[in-house]
C-alpha cells in the first residue's frame, strides 16, 4: 500500500489537476479493488464461476457481489471527480482541450514532402 501511495504522489506531481481530496479517493479506490480482488478468487460452494458473484445465494458469492458493486460505484464516482477536477483546472472541457491542441499541432506542421512543381515538372 505504501508503494502505491508514493506512485500516486508522483502522478499528482505530473498532473497538476490532482488535488489532495482526489488523491485520497484514488487510494481508497485502490483499496476497494484490492479487497474485491482477494475475494473474487474464493471458491463458491455451488460451483459458481463468476468473479463478480453471479446470482448464487451462498455467502461467498454474496460477499463477491457486495465488494464488486462497492468498488464499481466508487470507481464511477472517481471517474466523474477526475473529469470535474480537469474541467475546473483547465477551465475548458478536457475533451475539447485535446481537440484544440491536436488541431493546433496539425496547423503548425508544414508538409515535408516536395510537390512536383518544386522540381519544375
Amino acid at each position: 500500500k505504501q508503494w502505491y501511495q508514493r506512485r500516486v504522489a508522483i502522478t499528482a506531481g505530473e498532473k497538476p489537476w490532482v488535488t489532495d481530496e482526489l488523491l485520497e479517493k484514488i487510494v481508497h479506490n485502490r483499496d476497494l479493488y484490492d479487497k474485491w480482488f482477494k475475494v473474487r478468487k474464493k471458491l463458491c460452494s455451488y460451483d459458481e464461476t463468476d468473479a463478480k458473484g453471479g446470482k448464487c445465494p451462498c455467502m461467498t458469492c454474496t460477499e463477491k457481489r457486495t465488494r464488486y458493486t462497492t468498488y464499481n460505484q466508487h470507481k464511477l464516482k472517481l471517474t466523474k471527480a477526475k473529469y470535474n477536477a480537469k474541467l475546473e483546472y483547465y477551465g475548458v472541457d478536457p475533451k475539447k482541450k485535446s481537440e484544440l491542441t491536436n488541431s493546433a499541432l496539425v496547423d503548425s506542421i508544414s508538409p515535408s514532402v516536395p510537390s512536383f512543381n518544386d522540381f519544375g515538372w
